[in-house]
Parts: structure tokens; sequence; C-alpha cells
């Protein structure tokens, strides 16, 4: 009988999305609460709004960016992994000559 390795990744995209997600929504609400509970007049409130809103942003953006990297090797590695299979599964399968 033959047997081949398993396939392991470390991690799925399903979970590293709810990582993601979960960093991005937490990121948002703790601003927000610490903008609305300090004592600030607004034109000092719009201020750091928007530069708080531009530091989400780009966090975001930075996330979504390892996110993709981190897909991209992940695919790479699983690609390289069924092609070892295809080889060891010929390998192991006997050819008939007719």
């Amino acid at each position: 009988m033959f047997k081949f390795n398993t396939l392991s990744v470390g991690f799925t995209l399903g979970g590293l999305l709810g990582v993601a997600s979960g960093v991005a929504i937490g990121s948002v609400l703790g601003f927000l609460g610490g903008m609305l509970l300090a004592p600030k007049s607004g034109s000092e409130l719009r201020e750091q709004l928007k530069t708080g809103s531009q530091d989400l942003y780009d966090r975001a953006a930075e996330s979504i960016e390892d996110a993709k990297s981190k897909t991209y090797e992940t695919i790479s590695k699983v690609k390289s992994k069924g092609q070892e299979f295809v080889k060891l599964a010929s390998e192991a399968i006997p050819t008939t000559q007719g």
C-alpha cells in the first residue's frame, strides 16, 4: 500500500479573514469610544477624527496587504504539494505498455 504525506499549511483563509475583521472592528470601536469619551472642543474632535480615521484606513490597508501576501504564499504551498502528490501518484501507478 502506498501512503502520501498529508498537507499541512498552518492556517486557513477563513481564519485569516476572521482575525483581520476582528482587528478592524476592534480598532474602529476603540477609536470611536476614545473619541467620544475624551473632553475636547468640536473642532479638535473633528480634526482628531479625521486624523484617526486616516490612521485606521492605513492600518486596514496594511492588514489587507498582509492577508493577500499570506494567501498567495498559501496558494503557492498548496500548488507545490499538489504537484508533489501528482508526481508521487504517477510513480506509484504502474503504466501498461500495449
